[in-house]
């Protein structure tokens, strides 16, 4: 199944991507708008964290659906 390996892939860049535009809007707003840097290396946290656990939510979507294909296909998944 090719497209699970694609959305894995995406998934991740996805992720990488989502981080580092948090981290330098935090970073951004530190230097240009003096906020606060303990609340906003927390709010930054907080942000990354989110997107980690909808990403992993959508990572564990695509492994229950690529293990339910290979039920289907008696057990000729991607591993075998």
């Amino acid at each position: 199944m090719n497209w699970t390996k694609t959305i894995k892939s995406f998934a991740i860049i996805l992720f990488l991507g989502l981080a580092a535009l948090a981290v330098v809007d935090d970073l951004g707003n530190i230097i240009f708008h003096h906020y606060r840097i303990l609340s906003t290396l927390i709010s930054c946290v907080k942000e990354v964290a989110g997107y980690a656990i909808r990403i992993g939510i959508l990572l564990i979507l695509v492994e229950i659906s690529e293990n339910i294909y290979a039920i289907r296909n008696g057990g000729k998944g991607l591993d075998q």
